[in-house]
């Protein structure tokens, strides 16, 4: 897949212990498509960084939603750019080295007074 090709990460599992995922393959070009469960909704701002469906009981629902988000992405070369561009942004603030261990620095510090 060539990188003009868009990437996509679908996520339809509502196991949010695995959703930091996401962020890790923003950095390397993929698009997150998520189901709006706890952990995607704290993680991806919708439009910017990613798109979120609605969270449904009804697995057909959650489906068509996906499927429904994955072909806007892929008829709008704008909002792939924009959320390829959005997703390597909040990967850089707050998932690399540097920002998690300021995060901690931080945190220390303020423990430390």
């Amino acid at each position: 897949m060539s990188d003009a090709e868009p990437k996509l990460l679908v996520v339809d599992d509502i196991d949010d212990n695995r959703f930091a995922l996401t962020r890790r393959l923003a950095r390397q070009g993929y698009l997150n498509v998520a189901t709006a469960s706890d952990g995607p909704a704290a993680l991806i701002e919708q439009g910017r960084d990613g798109l979120l469906v609605p969270l449904t009981r009804e697995s057909d629902g959650a489906a068509e939603a996906l499927a429904d988000a994955m072909q806007r992405i892929a008829g709008d070369a704008e909002l792939r750019a924009r959320l390829a561009q959005g997703g390597r942004a909040a990967y850089e603030a707050s998932f690399t080295e540097a920002a998690i261990v300021g995060r901690y620095r931080a945190f220390f510090d303020e423990v430390a007074g």
